[in-house]
């Protein structure tokens, strides 16, 4: 993150150069009301099918799962607007 003040690159709240507070609390996201699960589908059907043929499951899967399933639960941007920003 970045100080708002000075603007040099911080990793906590406070900043050395500056003596500034870092950023704002981040609001704590709300899970979307009605999340759409068809990309989440999509890929969990493919770990399947690759398990159920027998070929090779990029060790990346499991994470794409799970990113997935976090942007459908809370939004495509919790990504950009929450958890890179914590």
């Amino acid at each position: 993150m970045k100080c708002p003040k000075c603007k040099k690159r911080i990793i906590s709240k406070f900043c050395p150069d500056c003596g500034t507070a870092g950023k704002e609390e981040l609001k704590k996201p709300e899970m979307v009301k009605d999340p759409d699960l068809t990309r989440l589908k999509n890929i969990c059907q493919q770990y399947i099918d690759a398990l159920d043929e027998g070929t090779y499951v990029d060790s990346d899967l499991k994470q794409y799962i799970f990113e997935e399933a976090i942007k459908a639960f809370f939004g495509k941007d919790i990504f950009k607007d929450y958890i890179n920003e914590s």
